[in-house]
């Protein structure tokens, strides 16, 4: 199932490279001379305005409101992104677990022979092979 922030977040770059600026406005107050943003968004009306949405940000943005509110939209596309990752290297981890067993085995060593041949060049031994 397909998050459609997930796809408007990603459709949104084509949006602010390929069609316009994003239609951003900002909720502030002011608190003794100090400016505080309450709330960033996104006009919906001018959103809509964009032909290539995907069906899935197009989805997205009807069945809003009338703006999209930037802060809760990609708190939720973090949230989502991060859960993937985390599901993506646990899985990859446990379905290749001997050959990554292997590989830091082997990266190691590599680590273990660059150490003495840079210890090797310091001490101006260069010539040869690796002792």
């Amino acid at each position: 199932m397909k998050h459609g922030y997930v796809s408007f977040i990603q459709d949104l770059r084509e949006f602010s490279q390929h069609y316009s600026i994003l239609p951003i406005a900002a909720q502030v107050i002011v608190v003794d001379q100090n400016i505080e943003i309450k709330q960033l968004t996104l006009s919906k009306q001018e959103l809509l305005e964009f032909d290539s949405w995907d069906r899935h940000s197009k989805n997205f943005i009807k069945n809003i409101k009338d703006v999209v509110n930037v802060e809760s939209t990609t708190s939720d596309y973090q949230k989502t992104i991060s859960g993937f990752y985390t599901w993506l290297h646990r899985t990859l981890s446990q379905l290749y677990s001997v050959e990554l067993s292997e590989f830091e085995s082997k990266y190691a060593e590599y680590e273990r022979i660059q150490k003495k041949f840079l210890e090797q060049i310091l001490q101006g031994k260069t010539s040869g092979t690796l002792k």
